[in-house]
C-alpha cells in the first residue's frame, strides 16, 4: 500500500510594516534618550581642558678641534657620538637636569584665571609675569589675587589674619616661618615695578600682551618637589633611531609652558656642557703650568 505525502515547506514572515509603526510608536523615548546622550557629552566636552602636545629637535655633535691629532689630543673617546646621544639621553631625563630648569623659568609659580567651569591656567596669556628675587624667601602656598586696574596697573590682594605665614627659599629649598601681618594685604603696583615685601620679593615684569580692566588673576607659589616631578615626564627619543637627533617631547595643558621648557631644557644643557669644557680647559691648563713649574724646578738643580 502507498501513502502519498505532502510536504509543504513554510517560508518565514517577517512583518516589516507592523515592526515600523512599532518604532514610530517609541519616538518620545528615542529623542529622550538621544538628548541625554548629547547633553553628558556636551558638558563632559566643554568641562575638560585641552591637552597639548610640543616637541623639538636637537642634535648632537661630537665637537672637537681640528688641530688637535691623534699624539696632541688629551681626551681618549671612546664613546663618540653614540656615547654622547645615550649620555644626554639620561641627563634630559634625570632630576638634577630637571631642577635646573624649573628654577631658571620659576615654573613653581602658577597663574590661574576662573574660567567658565574651572580654573584655566593662564602662563604666558596675561600682560604680567611675577619674577621672583631667588635670594629671598617667597610666600609659599598661599593664594594672591590680582586684579587688573587698568592696562599697567595691578592690585595684589593677599588675605592674612596673624599667626605664621609659610615662606619658601626656591634656590636652597628651605621653608621657613615669619608673623604674618594681622590684616589683609592690598597694594598697587605699576608693570616694572619692585615688590619688596617681608613675605614677597621679585619684580612685577610685562609681557607685551593686553589684557581686559577688571580681570582677576590668581598666582601662587606651590611645591618645588612636585612641579620638578611633574616636569620629569619629558619623552627624549632618537628620530630616526640611531642617529644622532635627539627630539624631546611633552604633554600639557598649557602649550606656552610646554614650549618654554623644552627650550630651556635645552639651553641648561649647553649651560652644562660649556661649563664642563671650560672646567677642562682650565684644569689642563692649571696642570701644564704646576708641570712647568715643577721641571723649571729641577733644571735648576740640576
Amino acid at each position: 500500500m502507498e501513502e502519498d505525502f505532502e510536504i509543504k515547506e513554510t517560508g518565514s514572515f517577517f512583518d516589516f510594516k507592523g515592526f515600523l509603526f512599532k518604532v514610530i510608536s517609541l519616538w518620545p523615548l528615542f529623542i529622550i534618550t538621544l538628548g541625554a546622550a548629547y547633553s553628558v557629552a556636551y558638558y563632559n566636552n566643554v568641562r575638560k581642558v585641552p591637552v597639548f602636545q610640543s616637541s623639538n629637535l636637537i642634535s648632537i655633535k661630537d665637537d672637537q678641534n681640528p688641530l688637535f691629532t691623534g699624539n696632541t689630543s688629551l681626551i681618549f673617546n671612546w664613546g663618540g657620538t653614540t656615547d654622547k646621544v645615550q649620555t644626554n639621553i639620561v641627563l634630559f631625563k634625570s632630576r638634577t637636569h630637571t631642577e635646573k630648569a624649573v628654577q631658571r623659568l620659576q615654573f613653581y609659580t602658577s597663574y590661574h584665571k576662573q574660567g567658565k567651569y574651572v580654573l584655566e591656567d593662564v602662563y604666558g596669556k596675561i600682560p604680567f609675569k611675577l619674577k621672583l628675587n631667588d635670594g629671598f624667601p617667597q610666600l609659599y602656598g598661599k593664594r594672591i589675587t590680582i586684579n587688573q586696574v587698568d592696562h599697567n596697573q595691578f592690585e595684589f590682594n593677599i588675605p592674612f589674619n596673624g599667626g605664621d605665614v609659610r615662606l619658601y627659599d626656591y634656590k636652597n629649598l628651605v621653608e621657613t616661618r615669619v608673623p604674618a601681618p594681622t590684616e589683609a594685604f592690598k597694594m598697587v603696583y605699576t608693570l616694572g615695578d619692585t615688590i619688596n615685601t617681608p613675605f614677597l620679593k621679585g619684580v612685577l615684569k610685562p609681557t607685551g600682551i593686553a589684557g581686559p580692566k577688571g580681570s582677576v588673576y590668581f598666582v601662587s607659589n606651590g611645591n618645588f618637589n612636585s612641579t620638578v616631578r611633574s616636569y620629569r615626564r619629558v619623552q627624549v627619543r632618537q628620530q630616526p633611531v640611531g642617529s644622532s637627533i635627539l627630539e624631546l617631547s611633552m604633554t600639557g595643558t598649557n602649550k606656552y609652558r610646554l614650549i618654554d621648557y623644552l627650550n630651556a631644557s635645552v639651553k641648561v644643557r649647553e649651560k652644562d656642557q660649556l661649563e664642563r669644557k671650560n672646567l677642562f680647559a682650565t684644569n689642563t691648563i692649571a696642570f701644564i703650568d704646576s708641570s712647568l713649574v715643577s721641571r723649571g724646578v729641577d733644571l735648576e738643580d740640576a
